[in-house]
C-alpha cells in the first residue's frame, strides 16, 4: 500500500459512521455467503413447509418427532421427509408400554390427533428466531437466503456497470472529438430513460429470474459510472505523466489501464457504493412487483410483496423484518460512499 493509499485509509478510520457501515455490511455480507450453513431450514431455497408452524411467534419453540416408516400405522401422516421419515410437531407425548402415544397439531381437520408410534422415536426441537409465515417456512432462513439472492445481484450488477462504465468514459475522455461526441450521445439518451422504466423493459425481454435481473440492473446503472470516469479522464491526460507516456511511445490500452484509471479509484468507489445501494433498491422493487426472481426463491422484495397484507391484519413482524434488511443495507452503503470521499486522492 502505497503512503497516499496509507494515509488516505488512516484518514478514513476516523470516520466512525463510515467504519460502523463498512463492518455492518461485512456482516451481512458474510451471514448471506454462508446462509445455507446458518440458517435453520437446509432445504433449497428454505422453502421447508410446516403448515402447523404457520405464523408462529419470533422466538417460539416447537418440537418435532420424526418417525420412521415401519413404526406408523398405513395412512396416518403425509411423509415430507423422505431421507428419515414424516418429521410432524406436536404437542404432547404420552409413553405406553410398547410405543408412544403423540398429540399432533391439526391434522384430519381437528385441532389435534392422537397417533401411536410403534416404536421409539426421535424428538427434535425447532426454534423460529424470527417466526415463521403463513405457510410455516423459517422466516429466519429465508430472510438469510433472501440476502445472499439481493446482494449478490447487487455485486454482480456493479461489476457489469463498472465493465461498461468505465470502458465507455474511458474511450470517451480519453479520444475526445467524435468519439467522444458518440458516446455521450449514447450514455446522455441513456440517462435520459427513467431507470426503471429501462430496467423493467430489459427485464421483459430477457425473462424472470437471477441473470436476467442482474443484467438489467447492472446495463441500467453504468451511466453514473461513465460519466464521473469520462470527467476525471478528461483532466488526467492532460497531465504531465500522460503526455510523457504518450511522447515515449506507450500504448495507448497500456496508459489508460496502467496509468490513467488507477488515478479514479477513489470516485469509482464513492459511485459504486452508491450504485450498490441503487440496485438493492432496484432489485427489491423489480421483485416486489413480480418481474425479478420469482418464488420460491426469497428475496427481500418478494417476502415484502408475499407479507405486504399483513400491514393490516397483524403478524406485521413478516413484513417489517424484510423492509428493514433493505433500509439498513441501502442506508450502510450511503454513509459508507459518504465517507469514502475522502479517498478521492488515492
Amino acid at each position: 500500500m502505497s503512503s497516499p493509499t496509507r494515509q488516505a485509509f488512516k484518514y478514513w478510520l476516523r470516520k466512525p459512521a463510515g467504519v460502523v457501515a463498512g463492518l455492518y455490511l461485512l456482516l451481512v455480507s458474510l451471514l448471506a455467503l454462508f446462509s445455507p450453513w446458518l440458517s435453520m431450514d437446509p432445504s433449497p431455497n428454505a422453502n421447508r413447509q410446516c403448515l402447523p408452524c404457520k405464523l408462529a411467534a419470533p422466538g417460539q419453540e416447537i418440537q418435532f418427532a420424526v418417525l420412521q416408516r415401519d413404526s406408523l400405522s398405513k395412512g396416518n401422516l403425509i411423509d415430507g421427509y423422505p431421507d428419515k421419515g414424516p418429521s410432524i410437531p406436536f404437542h404432547s407425548k404420552t409413553e405406553m408400554k410398547g410405543g408412544t402415544l403423540f398429540r399432533f397439531h391439526g391434522y384430519s381437520g381437528t385441532s389435534s390427533e392422537w397417533i401411536s408410534a410403534q416404536e421409539k422415536v426421535e424428538i427434535h426441537s425447532r426454534r423460529f428466531i424470527l417466526g415463521a409465515d403463513p405457510l410455516g417456512r423459517d422466516l429466519w432462513s429465508r430472510l438469510l437466503r433472501g440476502g445472499r439472492i439481493s446482494l449478490g445481484i447487487g455485486w454482480l450488477s456493479v461489476m457489469v456497470a463498472l465493465v461498461i462504465g468505465l470502458a465507455v468514459g474511458a474511450l470517451a475522455g480519453f479520444f475526445g472529438g467524435k468519439v467522444d461526441a458518440v458516446l455521450s450521445f449514447i450514455v446522455n439518451l441513456t440517462w435520459s430513460v427513467p431507470t426503471l422504466l429501462l430496467v423493467m423493459t430489459i427485464t421483459i425481454a430477457l425473462g424472470k429470474g437471477w441473470l436476467p435481473t442482474f443484467l438489467a440492473v447492472g446495463l441500467s446503472t453504468w451511466v453514473d459510472i461513465a460519466r464521473v470516469s469520462r470527467a476525471e479522464i478528461i483532466g488526467l491526460k492532460k497531465r504531465d505523466f500522460a503526455l510523457a507516456g504518450k511522447a515515449l511511445g506507450i500504448p495507448t490500452w497500456r496508459l489508460i489501464w496502467r496509468h490513467i484509471l488507477p488515478g479514479i479509484r477513489g470516485p469509482l468507489l464513492v459511485v459504486s457504493a452508491a450504485n450498490f445501494a441503487g440496485a438493492v433498491l432496484i432489485e427489491s422493487g423489480l421483485s416486489f412487483l413480480g418481474l425479478g426472481v420469482q418464488p420460491p426463491a426469497p428475496t427481500w422484495g418478494n417476502m415484502m410483496e408475499s407479507h405486504r397484507h399483513f400491514l393490516v391484519s397483524g403478524n406485521l413482524h413478516l413484513i417489517l423484518v424484510p423492509g428493514l434488511a433493505i433500509l439498513s443495507v441501502v442506508l450502510a452503503f450511503i454513509v459508507l460512499g459518504d465517507s469514502l470521499k475522502t479517498l478521492r486522492n488515492l
